[in-house]
Order: structure tokens, then C-alpha cells, then sequence
């Protein structure tokens, strides 16, 4: 089987090429209730790439680049969710955090 950060950067490139046009699209209609029905399915699918311990910096970064056009589309709803997008971001930074520290120690490098 291929290895996990291939898969990762599968997800990465179908959300930067496929995901993110059509998000973009359906933020500058705001109003659709398409958009605000998104809301819900996309935060179920993006947040996990974020808050994957083990997840690629492209996949995550990707992950992000969505989140923002799907929040900006389905801003009338967006608070309601806030709590949960703010807690994946911490789990985010917190994880990325331990990476860099965990990759300066076995550089030799100490901050």
C-alpha cells in the first residue's frame, strides 16, 4: 500500500483543485441555503485533517486554505460552529508545536 503522506497529499490536491473552487464559488452567495446546509458536512470533513496528529503539513495547510472560504459562505450559521473550529485549530498549532520540538531534538538543535 502507498504510504500515508501520499494518501495525505491525495487529500491535499483534492481539496486545493476540487473542494476550494466550489467552496469559493458558493461563498460569494452567501444567502443560498446550499451553503449554509455545507457547513455542517464540511467542518465533519475537514477538521479531522486538521486535527490529525500524524498528518502531513500539505495536507493540513490544504485543509485550512478550505476552511476559510467554507466559513466565509456560511457566515450566518458560522458562530453556532466557533467553538469547534477554534478547538481544532489549538489541536492543530498543538500538534504542529510538538512536531517542531520533537524534530529539533533529533536535529540536535535546542531553543
Amino acid at each position: 500500500p502507498p504510504p500515508a503522506s501520499y494518501k495525505e497529499d491525495l487529500v491535499a490536491a483534492g481539496l486545493v483543485g476540487g473542494i476550494v473552487p466550489l467552496l469559493s464559488r458558493l461563498a460569494s452567495s452567501p444567502t443560498d441555503p446550499a451553503t449554509v446546509e455545507l457547513l455542517p458536512r464540511g467542518l465533519a470533513a475537514l477538521l479531522p485533517v486538521l486535527q490529525h496528529r500524524h498528518g502531513t503539513c500539505l495536507a493540513k495547510a490544504a485543509a485550512l486554505y478550505a476552511l476559510v472560504p467554507l466559513v466565509a459562505g456560511a457566515w450566518p450559521v458560522a458562530p453556532r460552529h466557533g467553538g469547534k473550529i477554534m478547538a481544532a485549530l489549538l489541536v492543530a498549532v498543538a500538534h504542529a508545536r510538538e512536531r517542531v520540538e520533537r524534530e529539533g531534538r533529533r536535529d540536535g538543535s535546542t531553543e
